[in-house]
This record gives structure tokens, C-alpha cells and sequence, in this order.
């Protein structure tokens, strides 16, 4: 895989990234010394497993719409930023249902937008399946597809509202965003990826 991209001048990290360096707490650091700006979840994983060794903190950084300055890299020496890994990867159905998978970096209000564009539901990261069931589903006038969490912030991101469980109005009929979660990658702090389907592996004592 292609090594993620990664800012360590200072003076560009300054100039180009200062809005990385806080959120919508106003809470904000100084700077950092790396900000990596990884496309894929092995650059992620890449850029994890790089901090991992040379021992240096990092905070994650995406929409950037929370209040309690979780993103701001307070003591942290770098960034991981998640602004690139924005793409719908795809629209499918199986035995449980109609799904989507995406990347974290999703704002809501573009998932949305992909629920409306019928058209254009065969994305670039489908499956042969995953292409039959969003032909069928473009051409069903009837059906729609929508994320009935509807958090009331729509440029937060699919991911933060994954983390934070956020919900809104319509939660108090269809649940919050983690009753709609059926599987999840997770990228451990050391690169290590954790691929995750509801139901198949539980937590208890702080283990797997």
C-alpha cells in the first residue's frame, strides 16, 4: 500500500492546517510536529503503526463539529486526520437488509445526498452483488433509502457520529446511530485492523 501523506513543516502546518488544531469548543494547541492525511484505512493503519513507533501521541481529526475539544492535540505531537476518507464505498442488500458502507469521513448531509441519488448508487468500491442490488434499487421508483438517526449537525461526519452515538429528533422512534451499525474496521493504536460484524464478537472484562 502507498505510504500516507504526512505534513511536518511547521511553517505549513501553520499557514494551511490551523483549523486541524481545534473544534467547535474553541478549545485549541499550538501545533504539532505531524499531521498525516491518509485516503485508505491501510494508510491510516500506516500512519498509526508510524506514531506507534516512535512513540509519539496523536488525536484523531475529522468534521470537527464536537464541543468538547476531543480533536484538539492537546499534549499530542501529531494529527491524524480523517477529511480524505469521504467516499460512500457502497450501496448493497442481503439477508438482513439494505446496508451502505462508507468511509468515517462521510458528512451527513452527503449521505443523504447518496439516499437521493438513486442513480448513482453503483459506486466505485461495490461488489458484483453489491452492483445487481443498486441497479434494482435505482430502478424501484417506490423504495428509498435514509439514515433515520438524523443527527441534527449534517457536516458532522458518519464516523464521529458512530464514536459519540449521536442521535436527534427521529431517535426517539428509530433508535441512535449505533442501533444502525451492523459491522465496523477498527484501527487499533499500533496499525493492528480489527474487522468487526454485530453479533460475532462481544467485550467482557476488557477483552474480546
Amino acid at each position: 500500500a502507498a505510504a500516507c501523506p504526512v505534513v511536518t513543516d511547521s511553517q505549513q502546518i501553520a499557514e494551511r492546517f490551523q483549523e486541524m488544531l481545534g473544534d467547535e469548543s474553541k478549545i485549541r494547541a499550538a501545533s504539532v510536529s505531524a499531521i498525516y492525511l491518509p485516503e485508505t484505512a491501510a494508510q491510516v493503519a500506516g500512519a498509526l503503526a508510524d506514531l506507534a513507533r516512535q512513540g509519539k501521541r496523536c488525536v484523531l481529526s475529522a468534521g470537527r463539529t464536537g464541543i468538547t475539544g476531543a480533536v484538539a492535540p492537546i499534549d499530542a505531537d501529531a494529527i491524524v486526520s480523517l477529511a480524505k476518507l469521504n467516499q460512500a464505498l457502497a450501496v448493497g442488500r442481503d439477508n438482513d437488509g439494505w446496508y451502505l458502507r462508507a468511509q468515517p469521513g462521510l458528512t451527513l448531509k452527503d449521505l443523504a445526498q447518496v439516499f437521493e441519488k438513486k442513480a448513482v448508487l453503483v459506486l466505485p468500491g461495490a461488489t458484483a452483488e453489491e452492483t445487481r442490488a443498486a441497479e434494482a434499487l435505482a430502478a424501484d421508483k417506490d423504495l428509498a433509502l435514509w439514515f433515520p438517526v438524523d443527527p441534527t449537525e449534517q457536516t458532522a461526519h458518519l464516523g464521529g457520529a458512530v464514536a459519540s452515538n449521536a442521535s436527534g429528533a427521529r431517535t426517539f422512534r428509530h433508535g441512535a446511530t449505533r442501533d444502525w451499525v451492523r459491522a465496523l474496521t477498527v484501527i487499533l493504536a499500533d496499525g493492528r485492523a480489527l474487522r468487526l460484524r454485530r453479533g460475532q464478537v462481544r467485550a467482557e472484562d476488557l477483552r474480546f
